[in-house]
């Protein structure tokens, strides 16, 4: 069977236009037509690609390339199939002069002259006919060519350009010429993947309404104009009229899905940057929608976000796995400026710096990064320095802002705002009482200079603004690296809202709510109003009526929806507590009006849903399974329905009874999860496939199956071992010469596709087979061949894995399949076929659709009940060789649904990436009715709906069918045994009352009559007896339980050996009475036995070397008496003998007698005598003090020269350098220190514990002796109890009082009371 998924054609050489006309791009491996040409027709450098090559210039073809061409000296391996240049592209010699390259790079690294040439990754080229060309341009000889620039490495500036010759290429069987048209834009059709012979029209389906989108994918909602909405879902990029809610759709050309979109800062353009093998960025003008630019070779697989500059002269790119190139382009040359890996993880978002050119920044999984363009002398360099968060927890960034002053404010996933400084976290913002900013991650902040504010949002549902200023000079603080901020304005969108992207105009928000909503929020005031409503993420399955244009969509966001997909709008949803799996409508034999569906959850229950006027009515609700459901299917004969769920079960229902279907016959157990499930034809056994790769096939179970004891029911399955075929090895064609030889034609697949498992060396084949040595491959889809008659036994599967892509025709009794056909690249996971039985439609788990005409069996009219069958055995017949085939979903997803209108007239499909989109389908008159209405009877409302609503399953932990089967007979002997209790007790209270009641008759006789109290002891020897055996028992059960309770007394002391022995003082809480502060203990550890024999040491040595200290203090005193202060004291002396002797001259004079002359005469000798004893003290000019002289000669001998510490050469004194043995001794004092200050505080705090515990037993007595008081007086009086609390008195924990006793008999007697509760069976209430 022929594939349908083709290259993507690529562009051919660019062809030379009259002046002022846009050229045709060029093939990525050829340069622009105005490179190649000769210079006297080369546009001037930094011309647009508009600048053409003169008049009449038409493409020739030269030999020169075929000197000149790099890639011809090593091309790489997935470059070995590019076609050859065919006549239409112009070949020239470059300009003379240019440099030649060291060595030319690969094609998928090599970035793009400035010049504008296109990128490096090109599908074949289909050459122009002869008849197309026109006068060729000459072009230099050969010897004058020069080899081309080598192009710049990733993160380097590309050189100087030249001119680069084209590539001698071959063209490939589905090339195609790609022309532009004369306005200067691309010509889309072109690009569009072309169908091969084996397909339809690739027009057959025209889209008509997206109504899906992917709400979890971030930077997806941008405004392109006023009031449209531009986004991508799956394979499409969508434009919005918000106020028609029109829409309009560019489908993706490179068939992997859209990676990312972003809008130009003049909304004159928007960039559709794509998934694919080698995918392109698309630059596309707005509002004609016209292709205006295609950027090359950017990245391997696929773009995950995309952003201009202010200017809009720059784009910057970041691609996906496995790359996660960073690409900065020159988008209007189509040039790749500089381009470096940007990390090794996911990356959410990247963008240029709104205030310092050459500035960006990346942030994604685990990371922030700051890039700069930097010059360097190899070139012009990207720099990034990665973010360190230090102490703060690694956490995924998705929104961040830059600051005037160029740090960055980012978000986190718990809600914190971090500021970084360069590539670390100055400061982290909280709101007061340390609480986070946002209760969820943040996704978005947005920087408002104007009115000087910053806004945030996330997925807690709140928009909050703060103040710019106060973020931009926030500093931390002292002790921790924390602020405090306050919001300026806080607006909580909704409690359900989890905002994953916000837009703001005027006097509005955008806001895309991961819950499945667009909503408009009005501003001021907040009105909120949901613009459109999809699933929230994947979705799991999809449902057409039969009869009407109705269908039915389940998501693992838990809703079911109806849509009205002719009148495009969604009619009703309802929304349940697990997430939805499958999906399967009721056949009409059961349900005559097509009403009712089934719909499996991730929970294991399965309910049964009607349409309505007005919403689903819930007709059944049942728990079959305790995982997830994955298949529902009605047998055939419409007698049983079948289940199977992940949780390796498989359940079966009667449905014979009209009155009381859904009745449990029983389940099985099979290997694995259950992935597939097929009924025969006549209903008589199953097609069971598991995720681990086995096939079952089970008889179908007896209806009268006994089920009193459990529903589980033992059966003997034939198992069917899948045998992998092994791949056929391509035979490699012949290298002509002067050519490489061409890669992807394999067999006779008119698709080109490789065969399953290709390897490309025969090394890398052994290795494979012997790694899938026993590896089985899912079961994608299953079921029996049509004709069981000429081949019994015989099914068609498909696969997962390496076995991916074919559908196998298999026989249970041989391993080894009987055919092989190809149906798609990837794993198909859903096959089925339309209403009609015309129709054959699969999906894969590569987004692509198929439809495939089969040929009509059976009759054209027969009975509901016969259509099953019928459609059955058609999907099982052999297809027609033509088909169409389209990737309409994202290239990562999986296909969950497709379906065809009953009249055949529209394409619906649905896929994990959320999207859904319709598409009409144009077939031919032969082969459609064309549109047709439908049933339009209409259908009740819910509460004129004679079927009354069945209660529903609402609790997670609900029980299953057999779960409720065996607590019920559990129940039931519980039951019984209760009800023996409860009779014995009431014999013996009987017993006990009659016993009252004789006493009481002998204590009204009178005293002389009465009785002593022995008398009514029947036997004596009774209580002795009842006595011994009631200690016999106690004893019996404490020998019983001794093991138990020695062990339980071991943990117990193990628990508190690791716990609590080295806890000196544990974390005590300590409260005041009336106020609401608390004061802690320090928790502190006992110091090892070791700790303290080493501080003891450590004290010793520390005493005795201050001993030693003090002794060689005091010897140096002893020693120190110098000749200086012998001097002093002779002084001393001496003048202490010229004051006496004055005194005793004095003396010997008689003043009296004296005259005043002889007084002054007396004074002038006298102070004449004191000067020359004094002069007689003054000592030689050449007297040095001894002391100084001693302390000289002391500092010479030992302190050296005095040099300064900061010196370099200064050398530290033996006895002051530091050591280990120091260091331990310092650590080991400072740790004793530690240890004594937090004993003193736990001291007093005990104490003060102690006077607190002293005033609460006073406060109790006062109040007791308050309370009898109030009795006598009659006053009711509420007095205050103070109470001390656990983390008060830990000590007490292993104390159990009383109360604490019934307080735990009081739990238990309520979990057994929930259990019971939740113990109600396997069905939600059934019907009524």
């Amino acid at each position: 069977m022929a594939e349908a998924e083709a290259e993507l054609p690529a562009t051919a050489a660019e062809e030379a236009a009259p002046e002022g006309d846009a050229p045709a791009p060029a093939p990525e491996d050829a340069a622009p037509a105005e490179e190649a040409a000769p210079e006297d027709v080369a546009p001037a450098e930094g011309a647009s690609p508009e600048d053409a090559a003169p008049e009449d210039a038409a493409p020739a073809e030269t030999e020169a390339h075929e000197a000149a061409s790099p890639a011809e000296e090593a091309p790489p391996a997935d470059e070995a199939s590019r076609p050859e240049e065919g006549p239409s592209a112009v070949e020239a010699a470059p300009a003379e002069g240019a440099a030649p390259p060291e060595e030319a790079p690969p094609a998928d690294e090599a970035a793009p002259a400035e010049e504008g040439a296109p990128g490096d990754e090109a599908s074949p080229v289909e050459a122009a006919s002869p008849a197309e060309e026109a006068a060729p341009v000459e072009a230099a000889p050969p010897a004058e060519a020069a080899p081309p620039v080598e192009a710049a490495p990733a993160g380097e500036a590309p050189p100087t350009p030249g001119p680069i010759p084209t590539l001698d290429l071959k063209p490939g069987p589905e090339a195609k010429v790609l022309s532009t048209l004369a306005n200067g834009f691309y010509d889309r059709e072109a690009l569009k993947r072309q169908a091969s012979d084996s397909e339809l029209d690739v027009d057959l389906c025209t889209l008509v309404h997206g109504f899906g989108m992917d709400t979890k994918k971030r930077n997806n909602i941008h405004y392109v104009g006023p009031g449209i909405l531009l986004f991508a879902v799956g394979n499409i990029t969508e434009l919005l009229d918000l106020e028609t809610m029109s829409q309009s759709y560019l489908p993706g050309l490179d068939g992997g899905g859209i990676g990312a979109v972003c809008v130009h800062p003049t909304r004159k353009h928007f960039v559709v940057a794509e998934k694919g093998t080698n995918p392109n960025v698309y630059v596309y003008e707005f509002p004609s929608l016209n292709l205006y630019r295609i950027l090359r070779g950017g990245t391997e697989r696929g773009y995950s976000a995309a952003r201009f500059n202010r200017e809009g002269t720059k784009l910057a790119t970041v691609g996906m796995y496995p790359d996660f190139m960073l690409t900065v382009w020159n988008w209007e040359q189509e040039a790749i400026i500089l381009r470096c890996k940007a990390f090794a993880q996911d990356i959410f978002d990247v963008s240029f710096s709104e205030f310092f050119e050459g500035k960006l920044t990346t942030c994604g999984q685990g990371h922030i990064r700051f890039w700069k363009m930097a010059s360097t002398f190899t070139g012009l360099k990207l720099q990034g320095e990665i973010g360190k968060f230090g102490n703060e927890e690694l956490s995924d960034i998705a929104g961040y802002v830059e600051l005037p002053d160029g740090k960055v404010l980012s978000g986190t996933e718990s809600g914190k705002l971090l500021l970084w400084d360069g590539g670390l976290i100055k400061v982290v913002l909280m709101k007061p009482g340390g609480k986070n900013c946002h209760d969820a991650m943040i996704e978005t902040i947005t920087l408002d200079l104007d009115n000087k504010k910053i806004v945030t949002s996330g997925l807690d549902g709140f928009v909050k603004a703060w103040d710019f200023t106060a973020v931009m000079n926030a500093e931390p603080d002292e002790d921790i690296p924390t602020t405090t901020i306050i919001p300026l304005e806080e607006v909580l969108i909704g409690t359900d809202v989890q905002i994953k992207g916000i837009l703001f105009e005027e006097n509005h928000y955008i806001i895309q709510d991961e819950a499945g909503f667009l909503k408009r929020v009005g501003y001021p005031g907040y009105a909120t109003k949901n613009l459109v409503a999809h699933h929230a993420g994947p979705i799991a399955a999809l449902g057409t009526s039969a009869r009407a244009h109705f269908a039915v969509t389940v998501g693992h966001d838990g809703t079911v929806r109806l849509w009205d997909y002719v009148a495009t709008r969604l009619v009703y949803t309802r929304k349940f507590n697990s997430g939805g799996t499958c999906l399967c409508m009721v056949p009409y034999g059961l349900d005559p009006e097509g009403r009712q569906f089934a719909v499996g959850f991730e929970d294991g229950v399965v309910r049964v849903l009607a349409r309505c006027a007005d919403e689903w009515k819930l007709y059944g609700a049942f728990k079959p399974h305790k995982g997830a459901v994955t298949v529902i299917a009605y047998a055939p004969d419409l007698s049983m329905l079948a289940t199977a769920s992940n949780d390796e079960t498989m359940f079966f229902f009667d449905m014979t009874d009209e009155e009381k279907p859904y009745k449990p016959i029983g389940y099985l157990h099979v290997p694995n999860k259950v992935t597939a499930l097929c009924w025969s034809a006549d209903s008589s056994k199953l097609l069971v496939g598991c995720k681990d790769g086995q096939i079952l096939e089970v008889d179908t179970p007896d209806p009268k199956f006994n089920s009193n004891k459990s529903y589980h029911m033992i059966t003997d399955p034939r198992t069917y071992h899948f045998t992998r075929p092994k791949p056929p090895k391509p035979e490699k064609p012949k290298k002509e010469e002067g050519e490489d030889a061409e890669e992807g034609e394999f067999g006779d697949d008119p698709g080109g596709l490789p065969p399953l498992g290709d390897e490309k060396e025969e090394s890398e084949e052994e290795e494979e087979e012997e790694d899938e040595e026993g590896v089985g491959y899912e079961v994608k889809t299953i079921a029996y061949h049509a004709d069981q008659v000429s081949k019994p036994g015989h099914f068609v599967v498909t696969l997962g894995g390496k076995a991916a892509g074919f559908l196998y025709e298999c026989k249970l009794s041989d391993p080894e399949f009987v055919k092989l056909s190809l149906t798609h690249v990837a794993a198909v996971g859903f096959r089925d076929v339309s209403h009609s039985r015309k129709f054959l439609l699969s999906g894969a788990d590569d987004g692509t659709v198929r439809i495939q005409p089969v040929r009509p069996i059976g009759p054209n009219g027969m009975a509901p009940e016969q259509e099953l069958y019928e459609g059955f055995k058609t999907m099982m017949q052999p297809a027609l060789p033509k088909y169409w085939h389209q990737p309409l979903h994202d290239g990562n997803c999986c296909v969950t649904g497709v379906a065809l209108s009953f009249d055949d007239h529209y394409l619906l499909s649905t896929a994990t990436d959320g999207s859904f989109f319709v598409h009409q389908v144009s077939l031919p008159a032969e082969v459609s009715a064309g549109e047709q209405d439908g049933d339009l009877t209409p259908v009740p409302k819910v509460a004129l709906d004679p079927v009354e609503e069945c209660i529903d399953i609402t609790l997670k932990d609900w029980y299953s069918i057999e779960e409720a089967k065996q607590k019920t007979e559990e129940d039931h002997l519980i039951q019984l045994a209760e009800e023996k209790k409860m009779g014995m007790r009431r014999y013996l209270q009987t017993i006990r009352d009659e016993f009252q009641e004789l006493m009481q008759a002998n204590e009204r006789r009178p005293e002389t009559e009465q009785l002593p109290r022995e008398e009514f002891e029947i036997d004596p020897q009774l209580r002795k007896l009842i006595e011994n055996e009631t200690a016999e028992k106690l004893e019996i059960a404490r020998l019983e339980l001794q093991w138990e309770s020695e062990k339980r007394v071991l943990a117990l002391n193990k628990l508190r050996s690791w716990f609590l022995d080295s806890v000196e003082v544990e974390r005590i809480v300590l409260r005041p009475f009336k106020f609401k502060f608390k004061v802690t203990t320090f928790r502190t550890l006992r110091l090892p036995v070791s700790l303290l024999e080493e501080i003891e040491e450590i004290h010793r040595v520390v005493a005795m070397e201050d001993r030693n200290k003090a002794t060689a203090k005091a010897g140096e005193g002893r020693v120190s008496l110098t000749t200086s202060q012998q001097i002093n004291m002779n002084n001393d002396s001496g003048g202490r003998t010229v004051q006496a002797l004055g005194a005793t001259n004095d003396q010997a004079v008689d003043e009296k007698t004296l005259s005043k002359a002889d007084l002054r005469r007396m004074q002038r000798k006298k102070r004449e005598e004191e000067w020359a004893v004094f002069n007689k003290t003054k000592p030689d000019a050449n007297y040095e003090n001894p002391d100084d002289v001693a302390a000289i000669q002391e500092a010479i001998n030992n302190m050296g020269d005095f040099k300064l510490k900061t010196d370099p050469s200064y050398i530290v004194p033996e006895e002051q350098r530091q050591n280990a043995m120091k260091k331990r001794r310092q650590m080991v004092l400072l740790e004793h220190s530690i240890y004594n200050i937090k004993m003193d505080f736990n001291t007093r705090f005990l104490a003060l514990r102690d006077v607190k515990n002293q005033m609460i037993k006073d406060i109790q007595r006062s109040n007791e002796r308050i309370r009898h008081i109030n009795d006598k007086l009659d006053i009711q009086e509420d007095v205050f109890k103070p109470e001390t609390l656990a983390d008060e008195c830990p000590e007490m924990r292993d104390q159990v009082t009383e109360d604490d006793l019934k307080s735990f008999e009081a739990e238990l007697s309520t979990r057994e009371a929930e259990a019971k509760a939740k113990g109600r069976g396997g069905f939600g209430g059934g019907d009524k």
